[in-house]
């Protein structure tokens, strides 16, 4: 390893050039045998000077995404590919890199509570078998850092320049997410106290919010549905069997009063909901037995982040 967080930080001999130096001389004598576009990358310095916004370093992982293309009959020849895309450090582009085909991975992240922080410093070289490894550090939480290493047959690197729209779109939808977290961290709060209903967990996507709840009564679920199409704020209810196949099983519909103060929780700021799955068991009976698990799936409105 040449210029990564260790080489840099002590093996410089006074020199902080003394590690530019030696991966520099390492690239020209291996340069028959890198392949071209990872060679192109690496020599060119564009890893290293964080003054080009083209850089990744303090860029940010939007996403990393793995495709298995296949072939053969039974579509089992498979080969694996790699795409990832930063923010770059200026916020004004994306930055993507693309390994065509991936050999091995491995990838680290001890505290992952807050993502990866900043991407550090990264080196591409050479694996015995001749092929590109790429290796990343990110910065990490604090003293847990993370680091990637991948082996490929190369690596390519784009970017895309963002128009001010397109910048302020991203900023929106970052700032609409954030209310939304906030209004579903309510949601849950006034679910969870309504009698017989417990939170078991909420997520949070690009345009979704999904709570789920165990309900104690289907007395209690009546009502909830009830209260969702009385608000006139979404699809109406449906109820799946999950243990039955997919029997359907329309609503029944009526209220208790203990609900009708809690109405407001169905249309909850930018937050519509679109209806709620309801997850039964079935006794062999063939009898509707207490459910126990629903979800309601909220729609929240605002731009996509990242798209």
């Amino acid at each position: 390893m040449y210029v990564l967080s260790e080489q840099l930080d002590t093996d410089t001999e006074g020199d902080p050039s003394i590690p530019f130096q030696r991966y520099t001389e390492y690239l020209r004598r291996n340069r028959p045998r890198f392949p071209t576009a990872a060679y192109r990358l690496a020599s060119s310095g564009l890893l290293l000077n964080a003054n080009d916004p083209r850089c990744p370093h303090d860029g940010w992982l939007e996403w990393a995404k793995f495709e298995e293309a296949a072939e053969g009959e039974r579509d089992e020849i498979r080969s694996l590919s790699l795409r990832v895309r930063l923010l770059g450090a200026y916020h004004d582009r994306f930055i993507e890199l693309f390994y065509p085909q991936v050999f091995s991975y491995a990838m680290t992240n001890p505290c992952s509570v807050a993502g990866h922080f900043d991407w550090r410093y990264s080196e591409i070289r050479l694996s015995d078998k001749g092929n590109v490894i790429h290796e990343i550090e990110w910065a990490g939480s604090l003293d847990k850092e993370a680091r990637w290493v991948i082996e490929a047959s190369d690596v390519q690197l784009e970017t895309f320049p963002l128009d001010p729209q397109t910048f302020q779109r991203i900023d929106a939808g970052r700032a609409a997410k954030d209310g939304c977290q906030q209004t579903l961290e309510q949601v849950c709060g006034l679910l969870g106290e309504l009698p017989e209903v417990e939170v078991l967990g909420s997520e949070l996507g690009d345009g979704y919010a999904c709570i789920e709840i165990m309900v104690g009564s289907v007395a209690t679920t009546e009502a909830l549905q009830r209260m969702a199409l009385g608000a006139n704020v979404g699809l109406e209810p449906w109820i799946r069997t999950s243990d039955a196949g997919n029997l359907d099983y329309p609503p029944v519909r009526h209220t208790l009063d203990a609900f009708t103060s809690q109405r407001d929780l169905f249309a909850f700021g930018e937050m519509q909901l679109l209806g709620i799955h309801l997850v039964w068991h079935l006794h062999k009976t063939g009898l509707l037995a207490t459910p126990r698990a629903n979800a309601l799936l909220y729609k929240w409105h605002g731009a996509a982040v990242g798209d």
